[in-house]
């Protein structure tokens, strides 16, 4: 009797088996292609971070109870150069590292490094505590040959620092890819140096105010703000705040890095409603628009 009713209850679970294959389907795979964010170079050509996706959408039993999750097919990102003609080239591909559908692309270019964009891979590594996050950085030449690779938020967590500061975010200073990173320990705001080679250093704590003018950190700090050469380390005092009268007097009045600048308008690109449009922008008007080949962005 026993035997029977082993034999019946594996027949009874094979069949729900069966019936519960039968009704998880999927839909037909579905595309997607989105420019995720855009940065304009010196020489008026557009950098694309790009991402690609194939999916099926759960139906049946695989979208029950909560909608389900989809079937990831295809789920990459890439980064291509736009002319002002709209002309585009691929230059680099890369693999989704995080959670199927959950990772990001970022490209920035920076005036001081015009032959290298800077391309930050991110998302989420993990559902369990604590949620474990990618963010990696590659510098890359503007043919797609990578030079190096980061992950700054996991080389200052090594020194015991979270990465970010208020109002200090990352600013890089020359062409060799020395990058200055905002940081926090025990509340207290620090920025630090990176260079090239992956070297760290300590350049400055900070109470409020940073800033880059020219050459200079600007920062306060106590009672004084202070200008610090970022090359030379040079140290100099611009304004003293006195407690007792509590007025700011000027250290010296033909300090450089105090002095006004000229307004000059901001120019930038970024992604249009389109999915495949750009926008080139003096401050927040609009003065031209770019269209990408969609040929070239969704080609797999």
């Amino acid at each position: 009797m026993t035997l029977d009713l082993t034999l019946v209850q594996r027949a009874v679970l094979k069949l729900l088996c069966l019936l519960m294959l039968a009704g998880c389907t999927y839909g037909p795979p579905v595309y997607r292609g989105d420019i995720e964010n855009v940065a304009l170079l010196g020489d008026g050509r557009v950098a694309i971070g790009y991402s690609q996706s194939v999916s099926r959408r759960p139906t049946g039993l695989a979208a029950w109870p909560d909608g389900g999750r989809s079937l990831i097919l295809h789920d990459q990102f890439l980064v291509a150069l736009v002319d002002p003609a709209g002309r585009t080239g691929e230059i680099a591909r890369y693999e989704n590292e995080a959670l199927p559908g959950s990772g990001a692309i970022r490209v920035n270019w920076f005036e001081a490094d015009p032959d290298h964009l800077y391309v930050t891979l991110s998302g989420q590594l993990s559902t369990d505590l604590p949620l474990r996050r990618l963010n990696q950085t590659r510098r890359i030449d503007l043919n797609g040959r990578e030079i190096a690779r980061f992950d700054m938020h996991r080389e200052l967590a090594a020194r015991g620092r979270d990465f970010g500061a208020k109002h200090a975010g990352v600013r890089l200073v020359d062409a060799r890819g020395t990058i200055f990173a905002g940081a926090t320990r025990n509340g207290i705001r620090e920025m630090w140096r990176r260079d090239a080679n992956g070297t760290w250093t300590l350049f400055a704590r900070f109470d409020d105010n940073p800033s880059f003018v020219g050459d200079d950190f600007v920062y306060r700090l106590g009672d004084y703000i202070f200008a610090r050469n970022w090359s030379s380390g040079e140290v100099r005092k611009l304004v003293y705040f006195n407690p007792s009268t509590h007025q700011s007097e000027t250290i010296d009045p033909g300090e450089p890095a105090l002095a006004h600048s000229d307004y000059e308008p901001t120019i930038s690109a970024s992604a249009g409603s389109g999915r495949k449009e750009i926008h080139i922008m003096r401050d927040n008007d609009r003065i031209a628009s770019i269209t990408s080949d969609a040929r070239v962005l969704d080609r797999r």
